[in-house]
């Protein structure tokens, strides 16, 4: 039924052309946690990949700056097509983390479950491990100017159990975010991935309360992931 509601979205939506010629969809997906979300000014899309939310950011925040974070070049190539006459999108080869290194990235079967951190369950398809790469990683904190910040800003997070690691290389940034969407984890995926528990505590501390939480999957019967949107905790 999803598969059928995205196609629909697809055919009916033409102002996304650009993307559909360069074989990347919205990420419909999401569109139920900014659909409500009013006078968005700057998007930092964390693992971005193809470009699939900042295509969807782009259409209800026309005007947002956006800031594209992607490691892997030729995934990131995709998006530069996409927005090839957009001059207010800003693109980084590169991973996001709590320290300034070259860190091994674990390219797998279905890139983007690709991530920084070594995959547990390799007997599934989609982690099974293709290839390794060095991947520069920053703080975002040391990529992104927080004076030039314009609210209201919206992050987002899709970094495959490094989410923890890339929050807190923001830090800085925090004060200044109103907005957080995060894919949660309710089985470890991965080796030494944040668990949901600490992750919604660090987020809490920092003045974050969540809003919404949709796209609920199921793994061997149990929970395993769902998108949720946080917002900053009015004062």
């Amino acid at each position: 039924m999803k598969k059928f509601i995205k196609i629909f979205k697809c055919i009916f939506r033409l102002n996304f052309y650009k993307s559909y010629l360069n074989k990347t969809s919205p990420l419909f997906e999401l569109e139920g946690l900014i659909e409500d979300l009013n006078d968005i000014k700057t998007v930092i899309d964390i693992g971005s990949n193809k470009g699939q939310f900042s295509v969807l950011t782009r259409y209800y925040f026309p005007k947002a700056k956006i800031y594209s974070f992607e490691p892997q070049g030729r995934i990131l190539s995709k998006q530069k097509k996409i927005f090839s006459n957009d001059s207010n999108i800003k693109f980084f080869q590169m991973g996001l983390g709590n320290e300034k290194c070259n860190k091994k990235f674990y390219v797998t079967n279905r890139e983007d479950s690709s991530s920084f951190l070594e995959p547990k369950n390799t007997y599934v398809e989609t982690y099974k491990i293709k290839s390794f790469k060095k991947i520069k990683i920053n703080k975002l904190e040391n990529m992104i100017n927080s004076d030039k910040l314009e609210k209201n800003v919206l992050v987002k997070l899709d970094v495959q159990g490094f989410e923890l690691e890339v929050l807190k290389g923001a830090k800085k940034l925090l004060n200044k975010i109103d907005y957080i969407i995060t894919e949660m984890s309710y089985q470890n995926i991965y080796k030494n991935q944040v668990v949901r528990s600490d992750l919604k505590l660090f987020l809490k501390k920092n003045n974050f309360v969540k809003v919404k939480n949709i796209n609920i999957t199921k793994f061997d019967k149990k929970l395993f992931q769902s998108d949720v949107l946080f917002r900053k905790k009015l004062k």
